[in-house]
């Protein structure tokens, strides 16, 4: 550290060799400076970069070992209670995806929260969707037989008028070839 006073220099017990930069403040007399004032001098304070940016650098330091220990701390928190949350969640999606016909109940699932909820909404939902599949197979089964039914009726129908309308043809046919009468003829 070097102290100057109207261009005289005094150094401190440290060469200014070890210091090649300096920060300068410069204090001008002022009430502060009683002494300087009345002399009218210049006080110019010397300090060398390394100890003026030394406990910014070590501010710095400790603001990164904080902010890597916080960080630390929140991971480990996350991994702690996002296991907690995650579980119940990755089961309920396990028993979701489960197909409509297996006997899969999601509730309860102990976790008493909303996870609960969504899972008693989840077996709702799928009861619902069981009975509308039961429905629609009996529905599906029912228009088959419809559609069956109505089938064998247009086939029976069918030979049913085919039958004498082919003998009627038949007969038509023969009396056209045998030249019989006509009602015009007759009348």
């Amino acid at each position: 550290m070097a102290f100057e006073i109207n261009d005289h220099r005094f150094l401190s017990s440290r060469s200014e060799t070890n210091q090649p930069q300096s920060i300068y403040e410069v204090h001008t007399a002022s009430d502060d400076f009683p002494l300087l004032n009345s002399l009218g001098t210049k006080l110019h304070v010397s300090v060398s970069r390394r100890d003026y940016s030394r406990p910014f650098i070590n501010l710095v330091a400790q603001m990164l070992v904080l902010t890597f220990g916080l960080t630390l701390i929140a991971i480990l928190l996350s991994r702690r209670f996002g296991d907690r949350i995650a579980k119940p969640i990755l089961n309920l999606v396990d028993k979701v995806k489960q197909p409509l016909d297996a006997d899969v109940e999601c509730y309860p699932m102990g976790t008493e929260d909303e996870i609960e909820q969504l899972a008693f909404a989840f077996d709702t939902v799928r009861r619902e969707m069981r009975q509308a599949h039961r429905d629609l197979i009996t529905a599906k089964d029912v228009a088959e037989k419809a559609v069956a039914a109505r089938t064998e009726f247009f086939a029976i129908m069918s030979h049913e008028l085919r039958t004498p309308m082919n003998g009627v043809i038949g007969m038509t046919e023969i009396l056209d070839s045998t030249g019989i009468v006509t009602g015009k003829q007759i009348g």
